[in-house]
């Protein structure tokens, strides 16, 4: 029994119809296109989870001194604006992200149950 595609990938040179009915238009005969486009795709997708996990541990790390330290002071340590600048210069430290390459064990396939 034959299922249908899950998606339509013609080159630019191909019929009006077939470009229509695309999901995908690759703009050369070269799969190496869409090659690099999912090497692109799971690089950015892999630099998002960098900067998630860093922010959460950065964040984790602001409030659980700021709660223990309330705990233990009659004073807040860190007020508003310290914390703030406190994250604005870890963001800063952030921006080494985007030039990173991929680490070879998300580049040959997508993450483990992603799209199952």
């Amino acid at each position: 029994m034959a299922s249908a595609p899950d998606a339509g990938i013609p080159v630019d040179s191909a019929t009006n119809v077939a470009r229509d009915a695309a999901d995908v238009l690759l703009p050369e005969k070269d799969l190496d296109v869409l090659a690099d486009g999912v090497m692109g795709g799971r690089r950015i997708f892999a630099n998002t989870i960098k900067y998630v996990l860093m922010g959460i541990s950065s964040n984790f790390g602001n409030m659980f001194s700021a709660a223990g330290a309330s705990i233990f002071l009659p004073f807040l340590p860190r007020t508003a604006s310290r914390i703030l600048l406190n994250n604005l210069l870890y963001d800063t430290s952030q921006l080494a992200i985007p030039p990173t390459r991929l680490t070879p064990s998300l580049s040959p396939r997508p993450p483990a149950g992603m799209w199952a």
